[in-house]
């Protein structure tokens, strides 16, 4: 079964290459996109395999990979 899109709260411990190490690991098995999730800021990271990264906050949050919508105005409330 592949994997199509990991999603991981970033906790203050996390470096950011900590992050970018585990996101190569996870697209060279497959995955689709990778997205970090940052409460303290209300805001959700979308990196792909391609190197972009896509960044919501407040809106409506749609997964390029996959088709996914969340609206973030009722994740962070």
């Amino acid at each position: 079964m592949e994997a199509v899109a990991i999603e991981e709260t970033v906790d203050q411990f996390q470096s950011t290459s900590e992050l970018t190490a585990k996101s190569k690991g996870y697209f060279a098995a497959g995955t689709c996109s990778y997205w970090l999730v940052q409460p303290l800021f209300r805001t959700i990271f979308i990196l792909l395999p391609d190197g972009t990264e896509l960044v919501f906050h407040d809106d409506i949050l749609t997964d390029p990979t996959n088709g996914i919508s969340v609206d973030l105005r009722k994740v962070f409330r």
